[in-house]
C-alpha cells in the first residue's frame, strides 16, 4: 500500500491511496474496508471483486457515501480468497491528511 500518508486534495501528489496485488494465479476475490481510527467502518472498498493476477485498488479519502472523511488515522482491512480455499487477512495503517 503506497503512499503512508496521503492527502486527496487534487493536487497531484499523493491524492489517492493505492493498493496493489500480485497473485500466484487469477481467481481472487477480494473484500477491502476502510475502518476509521474508532474501528468503524468508513467505506467498502471492494466487495466480493474478482482479482486479475496483477493490479491495485485506489481509495479517494471519501466515505461511502462520497462524503468527504476527516484527517486522522485509518485501517484499511483486506481480506482475500479463491476457490480452492486460499484465504488471508492483512491489516495496514495509512494517515488521511487534509488542508483546512
Amino acid at each position: 500500500m503506497t503512499p503512508d500518508i496521503f492527502s486527496p486534495d487534487n493536487d497531484g501528489t499523493a491524492d489517492f491511496a493505492t493498493i496493489d496485488y500480485n497473485f500466484p494465479s487469477p481467481g481472487y476475490v477480494a473484500n477491502i474496508t476502510i475502518f476509521n481510527a474508532s474501528v468503524r467502518p468508513v467505506r467498502y472498498l471492494q466487495r466480493n471483486a474478482l482479482s486479475g493476477i496483477r493490479g491495485y485498488y485506489r481509495w479517494d479519502g471519501l466515505a461511502d457515501k462520497k462524503g468527504k472523511l476527516p484527517q486522522g488515522i485509518y485501517i484499511i482491512y483486506t481480506e482475500i480468497y479463491n476457490a480452492e480455499g486460499k484465504k488471508k487477512q492483512f491489516k495496514n495503517v495509512i494517515v488521511l491528511a487534509r488542508r483546512y
